[in-house]
């Protein structure tokens, strides 16, 4: 007997906590197992359903050719023990949606069936936990669930509250009290990363999220468009625009990104990305808005956005175009020039990669008196 069909035999056998299952599950995930059979017992045992019959086994088997899927169930199996999620703490409860994930990844169409009520029970007892885990463990958490994508949308609610209740999106206290309300806009109403497993719940409350976590808490919410926490990313892109001039562009396009799905708007930060994005644009379409908003950089640094050549592909553009458009009533006049901008340079850049094709086709089909071959 292989070793997934003996630790699967032991997760229906009263052999394995939860915490033990959830230590597993990590451990085999880190290593890039993902071993059918176990993480189908391991699943099953979670959310209290009983092994699978052995014709069900057996066809798995068969249809995916695993040799740790677990064939051969006898009426022994019967006399199953259940776990149960709500006795895991947050970091176990990380640990397996960490697991999951990465299985789900590595076996989708097998997962999706599978493990739909287990990720349901995950984020439902991480929120009945949710004043016990650090605000980083809650932002890897939604960064790592909406990669399958599963969306719980009280668990974005919540965990926008929490964090926010912490004052955990500023670096410190006099950061908070001075974030203006002017800096920011709802567009439907008007730095090293830290393993999350590092920072326990308790004596957690003081420390504030890291520039890497902030990154990935907004794009946890922008990649399952959760619209409901306006709150929540104002104060998140407000910490982004404090650190505008240090991000590569890819990131800077995914803040914008961001933006639209999220449904809000953050001006200064908005009006940063648009001059990163394309340099050639006229200068004078920033206008004194922008100088009043920007952070604080350095005059060669400004003096580089302005010479900066269009360094977007035509389809990053557009993405960006898209952005804008959907953020254009907050500032109509700056707006519309700036996306006439932006889709100028789309046309541009278009032409210039129908030319360069154009060229590459006809290379050495000449003579150098430009006669045809």
């Amino acid at each position: 007997m292989s070793i997934g069909k003996k630790l699967s035999s032991a997760i229906a056998h009263q052999k394995l906590r939860a915490e033990d299952i959830a230590e597993m599950m990590w451990e085999f995930a880190q290593h890039g197992q993902f071993p059918r059979g176990l993480f189908d017992a391991a699943s099953r045992s979670l959310v209290g359903l009983p092994p699978l019959e052995e014709s069900l086994l057996c066809l798995t088997c068969s249809e995916a050719d695993d040799e740790d899927t677990p064939c051969g169930t006898t009426a022994d199996d019967e006399a199953v023990h259940h776990v149960t999620l709500d006795c895991l703490q947050p970091e176990d409860l990380y640990r397996l949606a960490w697991a999951f994930t990465g299985a789900w990844l590595h076996d989708e169409r097998h997962r999706a069936i599978r493990d739909v009520q287990l990720m349901d029970g995950i984020t439902k007892a991480l929120s009945l936990q949710i004043q016990d885990a650090s605000s980083a463990l809650l932002v890897h958490s939604l960064a790592i669930l909406a990669e399958i994508p599963h969306y719980d949308p009280h668990l974005y609610d919540l965990t926008a509250s929490v964090i926010l209740s912490r004052g955990h999106l500023m670096k410190s206290l006099d950061e908070l009290l001075s974030c203006r309300d002017d800096e920011v806009a709802d567009t439907e109403h008007s730095q090293d990363i830290k393993s999350p497993l590092s920072c326990g719940s308790s004596g957690s409350v003081a420390v504030c999220l890291g520039d890497a976590d902030v990154l990935l808490a907004v794009k946890a919410y922008s990649k399952v468009q959760h619209r409901n926490s306006p709150k929540f990313m104002s104060a998140a892109f407000h910490r982004v625009h404090q650190i505008a001039h240090e991000l590569p562009s890819e990131q800077l396009l995914a803040m914008a990104t961001a933006m639209n799905r999220t449904g809000f708007c953050h001006n200064a930060l908005m009006k940063f990305i648009i001059v990163d994005a394309d340099g050639t644009a006229d200068p004078q379409l920033l206008g004194d808005s922008y100088s009043s908003m920007a952070p604080a950089v350095d005059v060669s640094h400004e003096r580089q956005l302005s010479n900066r050549v269009v360094k977007y592909t035509p389809t990053q553009l557009l993405e960006l175009s898209r952005a804008i458009a959907s953020v254009q009533h907050n500032d109509p006049v700056y707006y519309d020039k700036a996306l006439r901008a932006i889709l100028k340079s789309v046309n541009l850049a278009q032409l210039q990669q129908d030319l360069d094709r154009e060229l590459s086709d006809n290379c050495g089909s000449t003579t150098p008196d430009g006669i045809k071959k």
